[in-house]
């Protein structure tokens, strides 16, 4: 909350001589997490700062996050937030093996500001223009996915064979590089490979939720037929294609599905409970079995209740699949960096012995065993000290 209502202030109290109005969207939810009285805490900051006659905080609920908006502008928002996940995507995955030392970001910033203007266009923002887009151009934003993934590839230098980790959590801790303390960037310094949960992941899920409860009969006051149907069209044809533009530049695997993630996350984590927690665990156990990832880190606000159940459920994961993990929790302040190092280098070893033995094992007769990993090698997960102590 804190982190979210700083930079809504500092952004209107440095606004451009131009910029006389804002709309700030904080979406709003029910449960038990805070999240869902966000909102209201910043109106009344903003009244107390007499800031609010410039900024209309919008706070739609989760059942439809782009209620009050015409279709147009829902689906090219949509689109925009999937193709900026795509560059983020590309980013990641070319920056540890790049050519030239920044060309991954410099094409990355490239491509974002492409990215802004285009959707910065007006639009009709009718339903049969939103379709017809979908079957074009998509507002210019196919041209762009597809020029910025033949450059990311032409970039990419001689591939190495560095461990990769998912990392997972909190929607907005996960991507905020302040509130994470830049645990991406301090990943790849170390040479592991960073893939990012995506940003519309949770979008998708909140949509399938919708679909599922009008399928059963059970509807809720926010959910539409009309609505749902519109939002998961438009996500199914965007993801496939443009999604596919990036695999074929790049040579990613088929796109996880959120209806992956979840079936992988029920595995432990109970389907009754809707939530972050779910895509959490089931994301990174869907692409560690199909050998896409090597670990998983997942990030938080201190005392994130979805964290912290994802957090107690990858210690089994650990047991049963030999998943390796790491959670720490931030919230703008700085990061553990002695097991940020233990977690990396348990991790290089892991890969590096599992390389080694791949290599022995295609050299080995028939009949010959090569060298082997411990079966619990790969079952760790850092805590604060005390914690860590105790559980050694």
């Amino acid at each position: 909350m804190i982190l979210t209502l700083g930079t809504l202030v500092n952004r209107v109290r440095d606004a451009k001589p131009d910029e006389s109005t804002f709309a700030f969207f904080m979406p709003t939810a029910c449960g038990p997490c805070r999240f869902g009285v966000y909102n209201s805490l910043h109106k009344i900051v903003l009244e107390r700062l007499k800031l609010d006659d410039k900024v209309s905080v919008i706070s739609p609920s989760d059942a439809d996050y782009f209620e009050g908006t015409k279709p147009d502008f829902a689906a090219r928002l949509w689109t925009g937030f999937l193709v900026h996940d795509l560059l983020q995507s590309m980013r990641l995955h070319v920056r540890p093996v790049e050519k030239e030392s920044g060309l991954a970001k410099a094409l990355y910033a490239k491509y974002y500001g492409q990215l802004i203007r285009a959707l910065e266009q007006p639009g009709q923002g009718t339903l049969l223009t939103a379709v017809g887009q979908l079957s074009q151009s998509m507002w210019g934003l196919r041209y762009i996915i597809t020029r910025a993934g033949k450059e990311f590839a032409a970039a990419m230098g001689p591939e190495r064979d560095v461990p990769t980790v998912a990392l997972v959590g909190e929607i907005y801790v996960r991507l905020d590089p302040f509130a994470n303390d830049n645990i991406v960037e301090r990943l790849e310094s170390k040479g592991i490979r960073v893939q990012f949960a995506p940003f519309v992941e949770w979008l998708e899920y909140s949509n399938m939720l919708s679909e599922t409860r009008i399928l059963e009969g059970r509807p809720n006051s926010q959910d539409s037929v009309l609505t749902a149907g519109f939002t998961g069209l438009v996500q199914r044809v965007t993801t496939r294609v443009l999604y596919g533009i990036c695999s074929r530049a790049l040579g990613w695997p088929e796109r996880t599905t959120v209806s992956e993630v979840v079936a992988s996350g029920e595995r432990f984590v109970h389907r009754a409970l809707a939530g972050e927690a779910v895509l959490t665990v089931g994301g990174p156990i869907h692409e560690f079995e199909k050998g896409q990832v090597d670990a998983v880190v997942v990030v938080g606000p201190h005392e994130c209740m979805p964290c912290k159940i994802a957090e107690g459920r990858f210690a089994r994961v650990g047991e049963k699949l030999g998943l390796p993990y790491l959670a720490t929790y931030l919230a703008g302040d700085g990061i553990d960096t002695e097991g940020l190092e233990r977690f990396a280098f348990d991790l290089k070893e892991r890969h590096r012995l599992a390389r080694e033995k791949r290599q022995t094992d295609t050299i080995l007769q028939p009949g010959h065993d090569g060298p082997t990993l411990n079966g619990n090698s790969g079952i760790f997960g850092y805590y604060p000290d005390e914690r860590r102590a105790a559980r050694e």
